[in-house]
């Protein structure tokens, strides 16, 4: 299954431990999480459903990254 956890870089800056927390644990489930950054996030991703992730985890305050999975 694969995951994005969804971050703005200064949070994600200082969330790396968290980030790698949830990344660890979901290994264990079988979750491959991969950290996207808003500020590097590409709108094409959204129009090819092979790429989409099954699970996200937005950690952003932009809530458009929520309207848009």
């Amino acid at each position: 299954m694969k995951g994005w956890i969804i971050y703005d870089r200064c949070d994600a800056e200082k969330n790396g431990w968290f980030i790698e927390q949830i990344s660890e644990n979901g290994r264990k489930y079988g979750i491959d999480f991969r950290l996207v950054l808003t500020e590097d996030f590409d709108e094409n991703e959204m129009s090819d459903n092979l790429r989409l992730p099954e699970i996200a985890i937005v950690r952003s305050r932009h809530h458009e990254m929520s309207s848009l999975l």
